[in-house]
């Protein structure tokens, strides 16, 4: 410890602000970040919590999904919801749609126009993701709505790193197969540089067919299947970008029992499931003024469709005593919501010296729905029953917006970071306009950097997320409503948040960081009992909590383990969710991962997580569903790179779960307090987890 202060104390005084080039930044294996500020930062002095994952760290650690990744990070809990897809829930802020996480694709915001979703688990390619960086905390003075408990900005492969072509299959069990083939290149062509880049995957996660599930009742544990085709490409002429891409992805409802041999077709990819067709594509153009100026200009386009077909199993048999006839009485559910995003714009990055940076911007997104209704058919019906819900077609949300971020060295030791975004979302609901009052969000931030061995932060950022088109447009009929119904006066839900990071670098092996946080939640769009319809809660959640972590580096081992803590709780203010612990999220949560070299071409890893009690009881006063247990999970990888005579081939081996331990997760807290007809809780214990499951890669460059 002695040693530890007279380093603190010691160390000379340094520019942290002044980034070298990136040719030094190689040179020095700096991990450069782009997400808090939109331009090259080192993780450290970027202003925010920012977590890091490389292609190198994805194939070391044996991450077979963008969820795997997120699962390792501390302060981040994801889990499933009804629908089959993963929910990732950070510090404490949960959702059932998946959107108070913003994703970005290479820079551009990617979500569906409904729910606003951002899509994680096997939706995306992480074969061909070259660098994963994640917010943790508000980000919407720079992206805007969505951006509310973090940001997952994921970097694809470009002509930067390919130089002709790379091709991965991974395999594994539950019949998981995975190839996906990138390739890029440079060229000059009439003095214009150009760079193309491309990739193609499909995958399959096809299951291992019928099992027991811990309830007693039959199931097909571990078969949620999905199937994946995902198409990109990214064009870079001179100063001019574009980027494109495409995906259709399938999977199935996950709370579909087996309790006759026919409910197993509910499993069915080809028959029953959510599909989804999301096609997008940006222009960006780099326009110089002078030596310190930049205008891009830029535009984008999305179109997402998810058609499906739902089915519940058999509710009942029933016979006629006259005829004998025996029916089998079914629900299944047809659904469309196919959306359109249309953005435009144009940013201005500014350094007028070299003490100051200026980010600013102006724009306008619009979201169209062109269809939106679930239709439910019981019991053999030919026509939908009353419990169906549609949106009127050409419903939309037209959001001009601007903001600012000024950034200030103002001492080598000090920088000051400032930044505000302003909106006014306008709504057409077919028959008129609705316009909603200006919103505004700040940001403030002080990064202090005394020497090269401390780093502190003190940030301060207000979020907002926006009512989505399910929220706003959803028309449902009279009587019986198993749905909430549309609000189309709410307002975004906002949270204030104020973060304090330590990290401590001094010279030796070993790294620590240490941070805390306070988040207050307002205006939350929920779902109200009564009447069932969405609205702004009075309720205030609040939100503290902190992480430590440590960072061993030696030649032989890397270690990184770290604790989080998340209190989260509802104010006794009588609103409807007052006085409750925040639903499912673990309030301590230890993870860790250590890196061995083995060799210089070979690495083995091993990672652990472990997740204490997860608030449930409060949600549960009628079907008194217990607390989620808490479970343990331990994940091994190895892997073997630069091999054959060129140093072009790379295989891995590894094993998600190896202990085969018990887990699950709980379904979202709507669904929580649900019975069945004798009163028993519809869903009384967790969604069983994945088991032990065994993958092999391999991958080749060309």
């Amino acid at each position: 410890m002695l040693t530890l202060l007279t380093t603190l104390a010691l160390a000379a005084p340094v520019n942290p602000f002044e980034e070298p080039d990136e040719s030094e930044l190689f040179a020095m294996d700096e991990k450069l970040v782009t997400v808090a500020s939109r331009y090259a930062q080192t993780l450290d002095k970027a202003p925010g919590i920012v977590a890091l994952y490389t292609s190198d760290d994805i194939r070391d650690l044996g991450f077979r999904t963008v969820s795997d990744a997120l699962r390792s990070l501390p302060g981040v809990y994801v889990w499933d919801s009804l629908e089959g897809r993963d929910l990732a829930a950070v510090r404490g802020v949960v959702s059932s749609d998946n959107n108070k996480v913003l994703l970005l694709v290479d820079g551009m915001p990617v979500y569906d126009g409904v729910y606003n979703h951002a899509f994680l688990d096997e939706y995306l390619p992480i074969n061909n993701v070259a660098q994963i960086e994640v917010i943790k905390g508000p980000g919407s003075v720079i992206y805007g709505t969505n951006a509310f408990a973090g940001v997952v900005s994921i970097r694809t492969f470009d002509a930067s790193n390919l130089d002709g072509v790379r091709a991965r299959w991974t395999v594994g069990s539950n019949f998981r197969t995975d190839l996906t083939v990138s390739a890029g290149g440079r060229q000059r062509l009439a003095g214009v540089d150009m760079r193309i880049s491309g990739y193609a995957r499909i995958a399959d996660t096809l299951g291992d067919g019928l099992d027991q599930t811990p309830r007693g009742r039959s199931d097909i544990t571990g078969y949620d299947p999905k199937r994946t085709l995902n198409l990109g490409a990214k064009v870079e002429i001179g100063k001019l970008r574009a980027h494109l891409f495409h995906t259709d992805h399938r999977h199935v409802f996950l709370p579909n029992e087996v309790v006759s041999p026919a409910d197993s077709l509910a499993k069915d990819l080809d028959n029953f499931g959510l599909w989804y067709h999301n096609t997008g594509v940006e222009l960006r153009y780099d326009a110089p003024l002078g030596r310190d100026v930049t205008l891009t200009p830029y535009a984008y386009s999305q179109r997402h469709d998810n058609p499906g077909a739902y089915f519940f199993g058999a509710d009942s048999w029933s016979a006629d005593p006259t005829s004998g006839e025996v029916t089998w009485n079914v629900t299944t559910v047809e659904t469309e919501k196919q959306s359109r995003r249309l953005g435009g714009g144009v940013e201005a990055a500014i350094r007028p010296g070299l003490d100051h940076r200026i980010l600013a911007g102006t724009g306008v997104e619009t979201i169209t729905i062109k269809q939106l209704a679930d239709l439910y058919y019981e019991g053999g019906a030919t026509n939908p029953s009353e419990s169906a819900f549609r949106a009127n077609e050409n419903s939309r949300i037209v959001t001009p917006f601007a903001f600012a971020q000024y950034t200030w060295t103002a001492l080598p030791e000090l920088e000051l970071v400032g930044g505000l975004r302003v909106h006014k979302p306008l709504r057409w609901n077919s028959e008129e306009w609705t316009a909603t009052k200006l919103q505004a969000s700040p940001r403030a931030g002080i990064l202090f950097v005394p020497n090269s061995v401390v780093t502190a932060k003190l940030l301060y950022g207000q979020a907002f997320r926006a009512a989505s088109a399910r929220e706003l447009f959803v028309v449902l009929p009279e009587g019986d409503r198993p749905f909430a119904s549309s609000n189309d006066a709410l307002e975004p839900e906002k949270t204030d948040t104020i973060e304090l990071e330590l990290s401590l670098s001094p010279p030796g092996i070993f790294d620590m960081r240490l941070d805390g946080f306070y988040s207050q939640l307002r205006s939350e769009i929920d779902k109200n009992p009564i009447p069932e319809e969405y609205e702004n809660s009075d309720t205030t959640l609040h939100v503290v909590g902190g992480e430590a972590e440590v960072r061993m580096d030696t030649d032989f081992v890397d270690i990184n383990a770290s604790y989080a803590l998340t209190l989260a709780r509802y104010a006794d203010s009588g609103g409807v969710n007052s006085g409750r612990t925040q639903y499912e999220f673990p309030p301590h949560m230890v993870k860790g991962a250590a890196r061995v070299h083995l060799a210089e071409q070979l690495t083995a890893s091993l990672l652990g997580e472990v997740y204490s009690e997860r608030p449930r009881e409060d949600w549960s006063p009628d079907s008194g569903v217990d607390n989620g247990t808490p479970f343990g999970l331990v994940h091994v990888e190895v892997r073997a790179s630069d091999l054959g005579k060129n140093g072009t081939l790379e295989l891995t081996a590894g094993a998600r779960n190896l202990a085969g331990s018990p887990w699950g997760t709980g379904v979202y807290r709507d669904d929580v307090n649900r019975t069945n007809g004798d009163g028993s809780a519809r869903f009384p214990n967790d969604y069983e987890g994945e088991g032990r499951s065994v993958h092999l890669g391999i991958e080749l460059a060309l």
